[in-house]
Protein backbone atom coordinates (compact mmCIF):
# COMPACT_ATOMS: atom_id res chain seq x y z
CA UNK A 1 0.00 0.00 0.00
CA UNK A 2 1.62 3.19 -0.96
CA UNK A 3 1.64 6.05 2.01
CA UNK A 4 -0.84 8.18 -0.38
CA UNK A 5 -3.29 5.18 -0.17
CA UNK A 6 -3.04 4.56 3.36
CA UNK A 7 -3.22 8.47 4.12
CA UNK A 8 -6.44 8.74 1.63
CA UNK A 9 -8.21 5.70 3.27
CA UNK A 10 -7.39 7.07 7.02
CA UNK A 11 -9.09 10.98 6.01
CA UNK A 12 -5.06 12.11 7.24
CA UNK A 13 -3.72 14.73 5.68
CA UNK A 14 -0.06 15.09 4.78
CA UNK A 15 0.54 17.76 7.00
CA UNK A 16 -1.12 16.07 10.03
CA UNK A 17 0.72 12.83 9.23
CA UNK A 18 4.06 15.06 9.18
CA UNK A 19 3.02 16.66 12.93
CA UNK A 20 2.00 12.88 13.93
CA UNK A 21 4.46 11.01 12.81
CA UNK A 22 7.38 12.99 13.78
CA UNK A 23 8.82 13.96 9.97
CA UNK A 24 7.90 17.65 10.55
CA UNK A 25 7.66 18.85 7.44
CA UNK A 26 4.40 18.48 4.80
CA UNK A 27 6.55 18.76 1.98
CA UNK A 28 8.58 16.13 2.61
CA UNK A 29 5.43 13.84 3.29
CA UNK A 30 4.20 15.76 -0.26
CA UNK A 31 7.49 14.28 -2.02
CA UNK A 32 6.86 10.40 -0.66
CA UNK A 33 3.04 10.36 -1.54
CA UNK A 34 3.51 11.11 -4.76
CA UNK A 35 6.92 9.41 -5.36
CA UNK A 36 9.45 11.91 -6.32
CA UNK A 37 11.86 10.93 -3.00
CA UNK A 38 11.98 7.74 -1.20
CA UNK A 39 12.57 8.07 2.45
CA UNK A 40 15.36 8.18 4.67
CA UNK A 41 16.07 5.29 7.16
CA UNK A 42 14.81 7.13 10.42
CA UNK A 43 11.92 8.82 8.48
CA UNK A 44 11.16 4.92 6.72
CA UNK A 45 10.91 3.50 10.20
CA UNK A 46 8.70 6.61 11.13
CA UNK A 47 6.54 5.66 8.12
CA UNK A 48 6.26 2.11 9.20
CA UNK A 49 5.44 3.03 13.01
CA UNK A 50 2.83 5.55 12.35
CA UNK A 51 0.87 3.24 9.61
CA UNK A 52 1.56 0.34 11.91
CA UNK A 53 3.19 -1.56 8.86
CA UNK A 54 1.16 -1.15 6.06
CA UNK A 55 3.71 0.85 4.36
CA UNK A 56 6.99 -0.68 3.57
CA UNK A 57 9.99 -0.20 1.90
CA UNK A 58 8.94 -2.41 -0.86
CA UNK A 59 5.66 -0.18 -1.17
CA UNK A 60 7.89 2.90 -2.22
CA UNK A 61 10.42 0.81 -4.22
CA UNK A 62 6.88 -0.31 -5.87
CA UNK A 63 5.77 2.86 -6.18
CA UNK A 64 9.01 4.28 -7.97
CA UNK A 65 9.36 1.73 -10.50
CA UNK A 66 5.71 2.16 -11.48
CA UNK A 67 5.82 6.26 -11.88
CA UNK A 68 9.65 5.19 -14.37
CA UNK A 69 8.87 6.01 -17.94
CA UNK A 70 9.64 3.54 -20.40
CA UNK A 71 11.13 4.65 -23.18
CA UNK A 72 9.35 4.84 -26.45
CA UNK A 73 9.59 2.42 -29.15
CA UNK A 74 11.74 3.00 -31.76
CA UNK A 75 10.19 3.59 -35.63
CA UNK A 76 11.41 2.18 -38.74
Amino acid sequence: MTLDEWLNDQGISGAAFARQSGIGFRQIVFRYRNGTSFPRPENMRRIIEATGGKVTPEDFLKQRDSTRRTPTEARP
